[in-house]
């Protein structure tokens, strides 16, 4: 949402959160921090916290299931405010982190029916390249300098990201074998159809101003970072004076630059949970109603210009002073009774499936996991896996380690075997296949992709939301799966004008007192931007800026 937008909060105001996923959560827990005074409600549709962050409690089969996202990766500025937060509700004993020497941060790609792991240092860089899978690429990458480049008269105002890298490198062989995979692994997105300018607006920028994507890199390498003032360090400098000025940000930062992603002990759905739990009895303490949570509330009607909300409990319409809407955008349209053309965006939707055993090897290569490009056709429609078992035994206590030296501490790998199968995305864009088709192919990916025998293990399939309630034997597999349906936003072509115009219009109705938040018109999918989209927005309706 554009913060400056938005109209400031008056005195006592009551401000409606419809969806209590951790956006929703983490804009109601800054907003509650930076306005006591604001009776905030929080309307969610299921009958828990969390949204899209789903742990599945597991006890009898090595722990937990995650059914969603489960690590946060990289030194991100929203990371910065979900561990900050995660301190100051008493869960740093939650916070693991995996060293960058991990063999965890391994990752491969499926390619001519091998697992290439991608280059991360020379020798790997070089097996890399023998496979033949960046065949004449480097050659391309040479020649882009010289290609054509845009001009004002010709200007793109947007194009697909296949489109983006053929024009550039007059190739898709990038595309097809390299950077598809990693598109699958974030968005689960067609490159042919999501957008350039909003997946990867640098390499715009690099065009835009130099006329060529490697001079534009080497010239971004070259320059020094106190020449341009990062915008996102100004918000965390307003988190760091409005609500934690003990926070240290800057000096976390540097903690965390020394892995290479962070997960949760218990699961990533410990965040939403945590803070569902505070909100509701931060109310309680204080003899307030401050915040309520509305489970299993379906909303039946939103109004933008009289700001009101109605349910099918009340019937009636409640009347507040902002709305903060981060449910899936057509849901949105739907709701306001507005032409879903101002709103619609396509959604992909993901068969996942998590795989446990005592002692059946389900890992060919320890690491990461791996990631199917476009040009590998797998006719069970695979995006990927991931290793939930390495990175679990590779985790570490970020903040309750008596020295660096036992970062590098893991334990004993294939101690026990669990992974996430990841299907559909854009396979599934024409026809979701049926449940028993989809479980057969789970099937035939345990035996062609990780070498199981399956006449050798007892597979136990567990149904969306079963838990195993008896004991199992060593060589026994366990299936558990979910259909996660429309979880994930597609920032195809024209998105940013469509998300340009969503806001424009909300903005005249509601007089700048309804924001969107959530993934369908956020910076990006990721849960720190999420989290760090809800504090700029959280700040800008408290009115502190203008110092109220």
């Amino acid at each position: 949402m554009t913060a400056s937008s938005l109209t400031s909060l008056r005195m006592n105001a009551k401000v409606a959160v419809v969806g209590g996923g951790v956006s929703g959560l983490s804009f109601a827990y800054f907003l509650s921090k930076l306005r006591p005074d604001v009776n905030i409600t929080i309307y969610e549709k299921s009958n828990r916290a969390g949204g899209w962050i789903c742990t599945e409690p597991q006890p009898k089969a090595g722990g937990y299931f995650e059914k969603g996202p489960r690590t946060l990766r990289g030194v991100r500025s929203g990371t910065l405010l979900i561990v900050d937060i995660l301190r100051r509700l008493g869960l740093s004993n939650q916070i693991q982190v995996i060293p960058k020497s991990s063999t965890v941060n391994k990752k491969y790609l499926l390619y001519d029916g091998q697992l290439v792991q991608t280059p991360d240092s020379a020798l790997s860089t070089l097996k890399f390249l023998e496979t033949g899978i960046l065949k004449g690429v480097p050659l391309s990458i040479l020649r882009e300098p010289f290609q054509k480049s845009t001009t004002k008269k010709d200007q793109i105002t947007d194009e697909s990201i296949e489109s983006f890298f053929k024009r550039r490198f007059g190739n898709a062989r990038l595309i097809d074998n390299m950077l598809s995979a990693i598109i699958y692994g974030v968005y689960s997105g067609d490159p042919s159809k999501l957008s350039i300018r909003s997946i990867f607006p640098q390499l715009v920028k690099f065009e835009d101003d130099h006329g060529s994507l490697v001079r534009g890199w080497f010239k971004s390498r070259s320059q020094a970072e106190s020449e341009s003032v990062d915008p996102e360090t100004t918000v965390l400098r307003q988190y760091e004076e409005s609500i934690a000025p003990e926070a240290g940000l800057n000096s976390l930062k540097s903690q965390l630059s020394s892995f290479s992603m962070l997960k949760l002990k218990d699961g990533l759905q410990v965040l939403p949970t945590a803070i569902a739990s505070y909100l509701e009895s931060e109310g309680v303490n204080k003899n307030t109603t401050t915040t309520t949570i509305e489970y299993g509330t379906d909303i039946t009607a939103i109004d933008p210009k009289n700001l009101t909300i109605t349910t099918s409990k009340e019937g009636v319409p409640k009347k507040f002073d902002h709305i903060r809407s981060t449910i899936n955008s057509n849901t949105l349209a739907n709701l306001i009774g507005r032409n879903k053309d101002t709103f619609n965006l396509d959604y992909a939707t993901i068969f996942l499936v998590n795989a446990y055993s005592k002692s059946a090897k389900l890992i060919n290569k320890h690491g990461f996991g791996f990631l199917v490009p476009r040009s590998t056709k797998t006719p069970e429609m695979l995006l990927g896996t991931i290793n939930d078992s390495d990175i679990e035994q590779n985790s570490v206590q970020l903040f309750e380690r008596e020295s660096l030296e036992e970062t590098e501490t893991a334990q004993p790998l294939d101690s026990y075997n669990k992974i996430t199968f990841m299907f559909g995305g854009p396979h599934y864009n024409r026809e979701i296949p049926s449940e028993n088709i989809r479980l057969r192919l789970v099937r035939e990916s345990l035996t062609r992709y990780l070498g199981i025998d399956l006449s050798e293990h007892r597979l136990i399939i567990l149904k969306p939301g079963e838990k195993l309630s008896t004991p199992i034997n060593d060589s026994d597999i366990v299936i558990s799966y979910a259909l996660q349906q429309d979880c994930i936003p597609q920032y195809n072509v024209g998105y940013e004008e469509k998300k340009t115009n969503a806001i424009k219009w909300l903005n005249e109705v509601s007089g700048g007192k309804f924001s969107l938040g959530g993934m369908a018109f956020a910076k990006q999918v990721g849960v720190p931007d999420c989290v760090f989209n809800a504090f700029e927005d959280a700040y800008s309706i408290s009115g502190i800026k203008d110092g109220n």
